[in-house]
């Protein structure tokens, strides 16, 4: 309802400008796509996407009718990206996912031949994976590659974005050719450095996960992994004097609560660097509340493991294969609830 009157409201001042276009020798359309422009600017992003639906529907044979349709979706997609919660869908951020979908959809549908429709499938693409959905997003983005191919705004970044989703998805193989697809096809592309990187981190991945051997265990039971043997394993690499690790701490005791129940094991390892001692350490970690077994190495661990940076999560299934690594904060629930759903057996075997 209020949605509704933000828009009538909006339609009406796009009514009221033609006597202001007049005197600037200005298209009133073109005024009211200005004008939600500088809203989302300012990151009045939930009063600018009604802006933008507003002009559409004042306007609907403006040439900006499609791009306001699909600036109106980006700036839903913002409002629940914002929402979130320790990467988590809330009821908010769900809506304005749903407002940002249905937005892409109809530019899809009403324009699909227009220069915009590759944007609109690329963000609904993008929607899909901030809301969690992870094999609608890969089909999102699929459909940018083999829809729009004409097109190479968006070909390269959803190429991209497929990688990373199947990444996500544990379809590891395939992960891998996109990947090289992609630094085959845009050496030069924005994103080339960090699939390099992702590409390198793939060598680890569906094979047996290196040993760790602790300096020091700062807190917990020793807990090498031949006696994690059977469960999920969640091997968490941070440090105290590390501001990204700071960030997703939140995040990491929300995961260790919601998931240890279950049977997830979570291993916790920390350097030597900048003069950091097991007391020191301890002392952190019992102000931070982690309650995980945690080692200090010299370097060994995080050498077997091929640290691009920290933080960094590698989830090991219950054959003791690497199957996820990254930075936490892209992990989905999805990919800790398959492997907890996997038969070591099973796994073992390939089935």
């Amino acid at each position: 309802m209020l949605r509704r009157f933000v828009l009538v409201v909006l339609a009406l001042a796009c009514f009221a400008a033609p006597s202001l276009a007049a005197a600037q020798d200005v298209k009133p359309d073109k005024l009211a796509y200005d004008a939600a422009q500088a809203q989302k600017k300012r990151g009045e992003h939930r009063d600018a996407a009604g802006a933008f639906e507003a002009l559409a529907l004042t306007f609907p044979d403006s040439p900006l009718a499609p791009n306001s349709l699909v600036e109106a979706g980006v700036c839903w997609f913002t409002v629940g990206r914002d929402a979130l919660e320790l990467h988590r869908v809330t009821p908010k951020a769900r809506e304005a996912f749903d407002a940002a979908l249905g937005v892409f959809d109809r530019v899809t549908k009403q324009w699909p031949k227009s220069g915009v429709a590759s944007r609109a499938q690329y963000m609904r693409g993008s929607t899909r994976l901030f809301a969690g959905e992870l094999e609608l997003a890969e089909a999102a983005y699929e459909g940018v590659l083999t829809n729009f191919s004409a097109d190479p705004n968006y070909l390269a970044k959803a190429l991209e974005r497929r990688g990373f989703v199947r990444r996500q998805l544990m379809e590891n193989a395939a992960a891998v050719v996109d990947l090289k697809a992609y630094l085959e096809r845009y050496p030069k592309g924005e994103s080339a450095a960090a699939v390099q990187q992702y590409l390198e981190l793939s060598a680890l991945l569906d094979k047996p996960a290196p040993t760790w051997t602790a300096e020091a265990w700062i807190q917990g039971e020793p807990t090498p992994l031949e006696l994690c043997g059977g469960r999920v394993v969640a091997l968490y690499f941070f440090a105290s004097w590390c501001p990204n690790c700071a960030k997703e701490l939140p995040f990491m005791l929300d995961l260790e609560k919601r998931f240890t129940p279950r049977g997830v094991a979570f291993v916790g390892a920390m350097d030597q660097s900048r003069g950091q001692t097991v007391a020191s350490l301890a002392t952190y970690l019992r102000e931070k509340k982690l309650g995980f077994p945690v080692l200090q190495h010299a370097g060994a661990v995080s050498t077997g493991y091929g640290l691009p940076s920290i933080p960094h999560l590698v989830l090991i299934d219950r054959a003791g294969r690497v199957r996820w690594r990254d930075n936490p904060a892209n992990l989905a629930d999805w990919t800790l609830e398959k492997l907890l759903a996997e038969d070591g057996h099973e796994v073992l075997e390939g089935k």
